[in-house]
């Protein structure tokens, strides 16, 4: 493999109380996954979804590349923009 295939760039490392860290990279990058896994029914055990990273980021990730299942998200980052602009105003008044 060379160095500009994705799976060449993936590690991973094992870490304390059986978990383990993944580094994978895109095959196109900047792009947003919708899922982990291509298939859509395979499921992984004990993986989730880190909540507060996810939060973080919410508003870059729907304003980059929008999905159908988004529109609640969407909404929710209009109005944190909303607010983030009724905000500022409110500063430089």
């Amino acid at each position: 493999m060379d160095k500009g295939d994705p799976e060449a760039r993936s590690t991973f490392e094992w870490q304390s109380v059986g978990r383990i860290r993944i580094d994978m990279f895109k095959r196109k990058a900047p792009e947003r996954w919708r899922r982990l896994p291509w298939n859509k029914k395979t499921k992984f055990k004990n993986a989730s979804m880190w909540w507060d990273l996810h939060l973080k980021y919410r508003k870059r990730l729907v304003l980059f590349q929008k999905f159908p299942e988004d529109e609640d998200d969407y909404q929710d980052v209009l109005d944190e923009i909303e607010e983030d602009n009724e905000r500022r105003k409110e500063v430089r008044e």
